[in-house]
């Protein structure tokens, strides 16, 4: 399913880059309640090929128009994988989707074992995965400065201004020792990346596996020993009718 757009100045969503026909995305969302004051919600959207982030949503947006916008910013960029953090309003998200038929939420596999099945659990829990998917994003933006070519390859290319920003601002809470924004900033932008950048980690792993190196070119000496000498074999006895015969 395609998504038209019209380009207009002054609306909700800041488009970096437009989809490619052949690439892959991820979404990650942090839904606020949308009232004045209060935090913004947040979708962050990721170009799995490239690690460029193409496009951001935010705003005092309440949560069902949030998942209508991600419904549709999902579509147009090529059925995006959709992963919204549970807690508080990202349930209300989660649901509209599901009764839309969005083709791709993100959701845990459960295994129950007193049913003999399984079961899935849609939205992106951070109670699991929230300090695991603030060192990867830690360690995929400082790939976006490395000198080799696989690591730049896996790298996170932040573009949008406001999320630079929040980054600069989110450290460790000494007395939790838990990773947020400094007193008096938000860190929603950031919440969003780093929910993202785990989609892609965990959706798309052959871009973070090495490349191997190319296979070492076999010099004229090598390739002449190995065009005259003939390997050690034994014959099976069955094919000499019971004797045991061997080429040594």
């Amino acid at each position: 399913m395609r998504v038209e757009a019209k380009p207009i100045k002054g609306g909700r969503w800041k488009i970096i880059q437009l989809p490619i026909v052949d690439h892959d995305y991820v979404m990650g969302c942090d839904t606020a309640s949308g009232k004045m004051g209060g935090n913004e919600s947040v979708a962050c959207i990721l170009d799995v090929n490239t690690g460029v982030q193409v496009a951001i949503l935010a705003g005092q947006i309440i949560p069902r128009d949030f998942a209508v916008e991600s419904e549709k910013a999902g579509y147009f960029y090529n059925e995006a994988w959709i992963g919204v953090e549970m807690e508080f309003h990202g349930a209300t998200v989660v649901d509209y989707l599901r009764e839309r038929g969005y083709p791709n939420i993100y959701f845990h596999s459960q295994n129950i074992t007193a049913f003999q099945g399984g079961a899935n659990q849609y939205g992106w829990d951070s109670r699991r995965y929230r300090q695991t998917a603030i060192d990867w994003l830690q360690q995929d933006v400082g790939w976006s400065k490395s000198g080799v070519a696989d690591e730049r390859k896996r790298a996170v290319y932040v573009k949008n201004p406001d999320t630079i920003s929040q980054m600069g601002y989110f450290i460790r809470n000494k007395k939790t020792g838990k990773f947020e924004g400094a007193s008096g900033k938000l860190d929603d932008k950031v919440s969003a990346l780093y929910i993202a950048n785990s989609l892609r980690r965990e959706k798309y792993t052959d871009i973070f596996r090495p490349t191997p190196p190319p296979e070492k070119k076999k010099t004229f000496a090598e390739e002449y020993v190995e065009s005259i000498t003939t390997p050690y074999q034994v014959m099976d006895d069955r094919d000499l009718g019971g004797r045991d015969i061997g080429y040594e």
